[in-house]
């Protein structure tokens, strides 16, 4: 059975490597980022229209605060979308995966639904994309609450180190810029960047291959859309 590194944080792990089991593959786990809760200051929610989440970890980092609980959202994608409603939030709107589809579908909404009081993005300390300034071009206001952070590991773990080095990885799955950069410059650093040149690896969108991976890796692929089925898929179809 192939085996595929997962990337993506532990919270994320499960869902994919119950995804690439069915298509057949192995799934081993190398987060290279941790979620952290942040303290903040509750900001006025009567003058909220709604909630923006551009990550399901931007739930997960509210998701224990009363307050928030009946105000509506917008989220970036489905699995958002999903995490969203099982934790009994109402979604106005749902984007395509990215921060420029979920910014159209909240135009047209917002505006449809007569919407007057600002909305609040619940973000992590790095964003992709600037969601405030993409509203406001669109005369939306939207304040930026910062409530988690994704910390970057500090180091590979030994036994993923083992299997790189043993050629017992199959290929390496990257769902965010950031995370790639982190996995690529760790592995630079341990010295291994020679070995992992020739696996190919999955990125969730042009962007992660141009901006992280280029030039370390040789066999990169990517999808047009951010959608992690169209990815495993491509993967199955890549290694099989």
């Amino acid at each position: 059975m192939k085996q595929i590194l997962v990337t993506r944080p532990q919270q994320d792990f499960q869902r994919t490597a119950d995804g690439l089991v069915e298509l057949g593959f192995g799934a081993v786990s190398a987060p290279v980022m941790v979620f952290c809760e942040l303290e903040f200051l509750m900001p006025k929610l009567d003058e909220v229209a709604a909630l923006v989440f551009t990550s399901a970890n931007g739930i997960r980092a509210i998701v224990d605060v009363a307050e928030f609980a009946d105000l509506p959202c917008y989220v970036v994608g489905k699995q958002t979308a999903k995490l969203a409603a099982l934790h009994g939030f109402e979604v106005f709107g749902q984007g395509a995966g990215d921060v420029g589809s979920l910014v159209e579908v909240i135009a047209q909404d917002y505006l449809a639904r007569g919407l007057k009081n600002r909305l609040l993005h619940i973000s992590g300390v790095e964003q992709a994309g600037d969601l405030a300034k993409s509203l406001a071009e669109l005369s939306i206001d939207c304040e930026r609450l910062r409530a988690y952070e994704m910390k970057p590991e500090k180091q590979i773990e030994p036994e993923i180190e083992q299997k790189l080095c043993a050629g017992e990885i199959d290929a390496i799955l990257f769902y965010s810029t950031r995370s790639a950069k982190i996995f690529i410059d760790l592995i630079e650093k341990m010295g291994h960047l020679a070995k992992i040149s020739s696996l190919p690896v999955f990125c969730l969108s042009k962007n992660i291959a141009d901006r992280a991976c280029k030039p370390y890796l040789k066999q990169i692929y990517y999808i047009d859309q951010p959608d992690e089925q169209a990815l495993l898929d491509l993967l199955h179809k890549k290694l099989n």
